[in-house]
């Protein structure tokens, strides 16, 4: 099993690439996400901002097989550790909504998911990573908003 890459982290983080920062909040921007703040690295989530009115809190991830366009597959899994009850996305939502944002390799297109849509329609399944097999959530893409940013 692999470890913790700072490479990866530095290449794939908003609080390490401006680049993923910036466009991370033009695709939230562009699909009704306001006030989008981008939070101090803690390891909990990436983004504060507001959406229909209610204050959010957002994790983001590049996913780094996915080289743009529209996403290639009709499930997306979301690592099961960001589901963890003691990590920020459970602790929150029983105050503040939540959701997950996964960026192409390119940064140009996105796919959006409700935390509380991945909770009641996931399926567990395990798949590997850079740290070994590693368990996910995976949910039907038709629970997500998909984002292509317009230019």
């Amino acid at each position: 099993m692999e470890t913790f890459s700072q490479k990866l982290y530095n290449e794939n983080d908003p609080s390490c690439n401006s680049v993923v920062a910036e466009r991370t909040k033009q695709h939230l921007e562009q699909n009704g996400f306001s006030n989008v703040v981008q939070r101090p690295e803690d390891f909990k989530a990436d983004w504060t901002a507001t959406f229909e009115g209610q204050s959010v809190m957002i994790e983001s991830q590049v996913k780094r097989g996915w080289n743009g366009g529209k996403f290639p597959y009709s499930t997306i899994g979301i690592f099961a550790r960001y589901g963890r009850k003691d990590h920020t996305q459970l602790i929150a939502m029983k105050e503040t909504p939540c959701f997950h944002i996964l960026i192409s390799s390119d940064y140009k297109n996105a796919v959006i998911l409700d935390w509380l849509m991945i909770r009641a329609y996931s399926s567990e399944m395990y798949l590997p990573s850079e740290r070994g097999n590693e368990k996910n959530f995976e949910i039907s893409l038709d629970f997500a908003i998909q984002s292509e940013l317009v230019e």
